[in-house]
């Protein structure tokens, strides 16, 4: 199977796909028109798939040979940006987001019509290979929540994979364009999202002494945060992002609520800094005479490359003509894991 001839045979149709998703992007749990839009061309190159509600769409190709079975995944949610109309040398884009308010800025357009064309071709090559080969659309990648539903399926169906392949563009100044980027081992951060609410006892702003004032509380617990001791040579941090308290600047508040959250790749580091940080919690919240109660909830786990599958992916490539950068971890969160 000629696979650089497979493709520039069909580059029209890769780039027509691409287009047409990145004109109408859909936010994460509302991608209904993007589903359609897949099922469609499955449709019409008679792919076999199913709809897992809420998690996206399921393709299978089976070679009725026994082999490896292998899963490629692709997201297909966007983000709630407006796409301006001109790049950054003035010159109006070709193609931009019609949806307003959403746009696909983290590549899930390429994504989607990489593997629904890869789909499409290996549908019809299936004679040239051994084993199974299944093709997910994950919907709502950036929540990290709908991976969820496709987890419960796969359970509930018995579905097993020898090994998982997923692929990401980006516009990243340290590797050359169109270079193939492969990290072995550590790549994504896995992710904890927290979200607190100190409850304190509000009043007016000209009587503190009869308050118990969560802000307080909370500038206390952010300053100690910081002297939690992480090993620097440690792949971690966490921030806050969110701080949410009261609305006039003579009442003090009742309850202050924050929300941030955590990026790690071993599992016994999270676990030890949100011990800290609920004992931090506990002491501040005594200390002011208010209490609190907090949620962690892990969002994704690390992806941690498989060192055999990134050799083979390197050789593959490199096969086709491809320069290959051996990439370095990165602190974002990805729900490939």
């Amino acid at each position: 199977m000629d696979i650089i001839k497979l493709v520039k045979e069909n580059e029209k149709r890769l780039l027509d796909y691409r287009r047409h998703f990145h004109k109408y992007p859909e936010l994460t749990g509302q991608e209904q028109e993007t589903i359609k839009f897949i099922r469609q061309e499955l449709d019409k190159y008679h792919v076999e798939y199913v709809e897992i509600e809420n998690g996206g769409i399921l393709v299978t190709i089976d070679s009725n040979k026994p082999g490896k079975t292998l899963l490629l995944r692709a997201d297909i949610d966007a983000l709630p940006i407006e796409e301006c109309q001109f790049n950054e040398g003035g010159i109006k884009k070709p193609c931009v987001s019609l949806n307003k308010g959403v746009a696909h800025m983290c590549g899930h357009d390429c994504h989607a019509a990489m593997l629904l064309v890869a789909l499409q071709l290996l549908n019809e090559n299936k004679d040239k290979f051994t084993g199974k080969i299944y093709g997910l659309f994950e919907r709502g990648e950036e929540s990290g929540g709908n991976i969820y539903y496709c987890l419960k399926y796969f359970k509930e169906n018995n579905i097993e994979y020898d090994n998982c392949f997923g692929i990401h563009v980006g516009s990243i100044l340290d590797y050359k364009l169109g270079n193939i980027i492969i990290c072995p081992g550590q790549f994504y951060a896995g992710m904890i999202i927290f979200d607190i609410t100190i409850h304190g006892k509000g009043g007016h702003g000209s009587r503190p002494d009869l308050c118990n004032n969560p802000i307080d509380v909370f500038v206390d617990v952010v300053a100690a945060l910081r002297e939690i001791e992480i090993d620097k040579n440690e792949l971690f941090s966490y921030s806050v992002c969110v701080a949410d308290c009261g609305s006039k600047c003579n009442v003090i508040a009742d309850t202050l609520r924050f929300e941030g959250s955590i990026r790690f790749f071993k599992e016994e580091l999270a676990d030890y800094f949100i011990t800290e940080f609920k004992s931090i919690l506990k002491e501040k919240s005594e200390k002011y005479g208010c209490t609190f109660t907090d949620v962690f909830k892990i969002n994704t786990y690390p992806v941690i490359n498989d060192e055999l599958c990134c050799d083979i992916g390197s050789n593959a490539f490199s096969k086709l003509g491809f320069d290959i950068d051996k990439g370095q971890a990165k602190m974002g969160s990805e729900s490939f894991a």
